[in-house]
């Protein structure tokens, strides 16, 4: 599969792709309200005057009119395979491409990475405002019509609702509104500087560390704990996440011989009792041992954040079973090995980054 040229020839295909689906919206938006126009007995029964002033105005297409969308061009998940290996190819030869590249550092799933483009088309061209405006009475995408357009279940829309609400994505947006109301009907605007990033044609890695710094902009805030209740936790002798059943464990190549069999009582009370001690690297050491604990020909993103790994405190036994908890679940999934596989598993063992 061929690589992108630049930024820009990027840009153009998922555009191609976004304007496919806001004509799907507006065909089925204008044959939804011509099915109204047809039993209204009265102007006062319509429910919108932009049947009058549509996008789309003519009834039978002629000689000039564009063909016919297919449906399935703007949702196959062949598309998003074939944008995926694209990018790849890019990454390896060293193209830039701002917004997969915002993606992969704040970890951002494909809906977040939509709604971002859905909010950076109108600042590209005004046919994309005309769209909006014909879908949703305003120049701007709003949260209403985002998760009407990008989700296809009522999971997916809760789950889409609350990214909204969410850092780091949350931070990437601006929710705009004329008077206090409910979330759906706010509109969803960029800042210039992210703006001016996204357009680039060949943008820099510079710029996104100053719009999105490569660590303490993407760390969650840490809760605030009343000194009370701080009193009252106690570490435990061995951490929940790593504590096995003696039956289960078994031979690491740094780790004793641990037989599958049961343990006798004071072996078992020996292990929770005197856990193996083990030095904590540094950060820079742990980012090669997060690295290494990952096969070189196992597939994964492009630029997985190693150095936001590296971040958590771990011992390397810890590190290996967490990727190789984490190549589980993305074998399960059948996707790239991504931080969210990582994100997933740490989450299951009372950790986050």
């Amino acid at each position: 599969m061929d690589a992108f040229s630049d930024n820009w020839a990027y840009l153009k295909v998922e555009l191609n792709w976004l304007e496919r689906l806001l004509m799907m919206a507006v065909a089925k938006q204008r044959q939804e309200t011509k099915e109204l126009d047809a039993i209204a007995k009265t102007r006062g029964d319509r429910a919108t005057s932009h049947w009058w002033k549509g996008v789309i105005t003519v009834e039978k297409g002629g000689y000039d009119s564009p063909r016919p969308v297919v449906a399935h061009s703007a949702t196959s998940g062949n598309y998003h395979e074939q944008l995926e290996t694209r990018i790849q190819a890019s990454a390896q030869q060293g193209i830039f491409l701002a917004l997969p590249q915002l993606c992969d550092r704040l970890a951002l799933s494909r809906f977040e990475k939509q709604v971002l483009l859905l909010a950076l088309a109108p600042e590209i061209h005004h046919r994309y405002s005309d769209l909006l405006e014909y879908l949703c009475q305003q120049n701007l995408p709003t949260v209403d019509l985002a998760l009407r357009l990008l989700c296809r279940s009522d999971q997916a829309w809760r789950e889409g609702r609350l990214k909204f609400l969410t850092e780091p994505f949350q931070g990437l947006i601006q929710l705009l509104e004329d008077k206090p109301g409910p979330l759906l009907k706010r509109s969803i605007k960029l800042s210039d500087d992210l703006v001016t990033f996204l357009l680039s044609d060949r943008p820099e890695t510079g710029w996104l560390d100053k719009l999105v710094p490569p660590t303490s902009a993407i760390e969650p805030p840490l809760p605030d704990i009343h000194p009370a209740l701080l009193r009252g936790i106690q570490q435990p002798l061995v951490s929940p996440p790593f504590l096995e059943s003696i039956e289960t464990l078994t031979v690491a190549p740094d780790l004793a011989v641990v037989p599958k069999t049961a343990a006798a009582p004071e072996t078992a009370a020996a292990l929770l009792i005197q856990p193996t001690v083990e030095s904590s690297p540094g950060t820079p050491d742990r980012e090669q041992i997060w690295r290494q604990a990952v096969p070189s020909d196992f597939p994964r993103v492009r630029n997985l954040s190693w150095k936001r790994l590296a971040q958590l405190d771990l011992a390397p036994t810890e590190i290996r079973s967490i990727c190789q908890r984490a190549i589980e679940q993305a074998q399960k999934d059948g996707k790239p090995l991504s931080l969210r596989h990582f994100k997933q598993v740490l989450q299951q063992q009372g950790m986050a980054i």
